[in-house]
């Protein structure tokens, strides 16, 4: 490596840096059997947390991929999956690969000259398998059992992992319709968790993104200078999905009042402040599960977090990191753009030949800077005097890095 002093701990991460050779393996799988590999001529894998679906890949594949009697007999929408995995090979000619999809097959497409596979994550099986009958959860069940049951009554699905607990329970009378996915999701984002399928096909229950610790670590740095990987940065930004105000309402418990909450961004220093020149633009959320007002205020705070992360965005187009999931926390520094800030990862487009560099959209990360005291008539009877606020994060490295910003010239 031309690095005399590797930035990480981690090899991989430290090779992203110089000239490497890359490969990448597509697997046919069919019942949780390897059918073959497939002959793999170009594609992408996309990445949004926007959906329910999160990730899709679009394969291109060589035309003689039926001339495999193994693959042509499952090569179809019909319940196979595809494996994608994007690897390293070092100097010293040893290899070291990360799977970045697992998903199940949309759309089969052949023509002359190739054959093209529209893919979906195995959140899609969620998504199709509706409730034959109206759902309700457990009363006194803990919400994150009743969102696995949920999720698990899926036969071809593999067990649920709770990356983050909660000892929230359900309340009484929740009823959720048809849409089992839909369901899930808002049982979840009541207590401020989400759901998404990873990359091997798990099912992983955990906290919103926005929000961190002071002392989190981010999982890489994206930075301009001779040994960066930031190839251009740009900034773009849509006021769709903002808001300064969030109103939470849950039901009553042992009265008639329901559980209400809710924040403001009372930051005079961010674009969004509700006094400043932006407005007041305000979203509400109904979640039956929040039973108490603390819930309620809780949650809002949470919710109000996540929109304020979008307010400083930035695209960046770098080297593809194929270890980066949705969520993850980066730093990205730019001398030419003064910019230095920690963000997570909203989306991206992970190309899966070597040319190709990578784009994702970040959001910054927020951390708690302390209360506010709000006047009572500022809020609905019930709600807190006391406001949780948020700001960006304190600057941190990867564990074990000896990463320093280059000055700018």
């Amino acid at each position: 490596m031309s690095n005399i002093t590797p930035r990480y701990a981690d090899k991989f991460l430290n090779a992203l840096m110089d000239p490497h050779h890359i490969f990448v393996e597509a697997q046919l799988w069919y019942d949780d059997i390897m059918v073959d590999a497939l002959p793999l001529v170009s594609g992408s894998v996309s990445a949004d947390r926007a959906g329910v679906v999160r990730r899709t890949a679009n394969l291109s594949l060589e035309p003689t991929v039926f001339t495999n009697p193994a693959i042509a007999a499952r090569l179809n929408p019909l319940g196979s999956v595809v494996k994608l995995s994007r690897g390293i090979r070092y100097p010293d000619n040893t290899a070291e690969y990360v799977q970045i999809f697992t998903g199940r097959i949309d759309v089969v497409e052949t023509s002359l000259n190739q054959v093209n596979l529209q893919c979906s994550d195995m959140a899609a099986s969620v998504v199709d398998n509706r409730f034959f009958y109206p759902w309700q959860p457990y009363f006194d069940s803990l919400v994150t059992d009743e969102a696995v049951q949920a999720i698990e009554d899926l036969y071809f699905l593999r067990p649920v992992i709770v990356d983050d607990p909660s000892d929230i329970l359900c309340g009484p009378g929740i009823t959720y319709e048809e849409e089992r996915a839909e369901a899930v999701s808002h049982l979840l984002k009541s207590i401020g968790l989400e759901w998404e399928a990873g990359v091997d096909g798990v099912v992983h229950i955990k906290k919103l993104p926005a929000v961190i610790d002071a002392t989190t670590l981010p999982a890489w740095i994206i930075d301009s200078g001779d040994a960066g990987v930031l190839l251009d940065t740009s900034a773009s930004f849509d006021r769709q999905g903002v808001a300064n105000i969030v109103t939470v309402t849950g039901e009553p418990e042992g009265g008639t009042e329901p559980a209400v909450g809710d924040w403001w961004d009372l930051d005079d220093t961010s674009p969004t402040y509700v006094y400043g020149p932006y407005g007041r633009v305000a979203v509400s959320f109904s979640g039956k599960i929040l039973r108490t007002t603390q819930a309620a205020v809780d949650l809002a705070a949470e919710l109000g977090a996540q929109l304020k992360a979008k307010t400083d965005q930035v695209q960046v187009t770098c080297i593809p990191n194929p270890k980066l999931k949705l969520g993850d926390v980066v730093r990205v520094f730019s001398a030419r753009r003064k910019l230095d800030k920690m963000y997570y990862v909203q989306s991206f487009e992970m190309p899966l030949d070597p040319e190709t560099p990578m784009t994702m959209t970040l959001f910054q990360t927020l951390t708690e800077v302390g209360t506010v005291i709000v006047e009572s008539e500022m809020l609905r009877a019930g709600s807190s005097s006391e406001m949780v606020q948020f700001g960006p994060s304190p600057l941190q490295v990867p564990e074990g890095s000896t990463w320093e910003p280059t000055p700018s010239t």
